[in-house]
């Protein structure tokens, strides 16, 4: 079995309890009208048992928990963005490179 493989296997069961986890809280919020943030906190501190040292889980809900999460949040932000540009126009976007550019520059040199 090659790494890749490997680590693909030590992975599937966490990401099942996330993605089972995300779908609950999707259904709840659908049918008791909170917000579905609210129901994956709180279905994921009634699963969190699951995150142990040694547990079969605990590589996949690190990589939903990091990787994953990463992914979608800039994906969220960037149709957010896209969708405002596209309205604003390109001297918005210009002036938008420019602060996301100072920002990186000014925390590279802050820290």
């Amino acid at each position: 079995m090659t790494e890749f493989a490997a680590k693909c296997k030590s992975i599937w069961p966490g990401f099942g309890i996330a993605t089972i986890t995300g779908m609950a809280a999707l259904f709840l919020s659908e049918h008791y009208g909170a917000p579905a943030m609210l129901f994956a906190l709180l279905l994921g501190m009634a699963v969190s048992f699951l995150y142990q040292a040694d547990g079969v889980c605990k590589c996949g809900i690190d990589f939903t928990a990091s990787t994953l999460l990463r992914a979608g949040v800039v994906l969220l932000g960037l149709r957010i963005a896209l969708g405002d540009l596209v309205v604003l126009g390109w001297q918005t976007a210009a002036m938008l490179a420019f602060a996301i550019f100072s920002t990186i520059v000014l925390g590279v040199v802050m820290a």
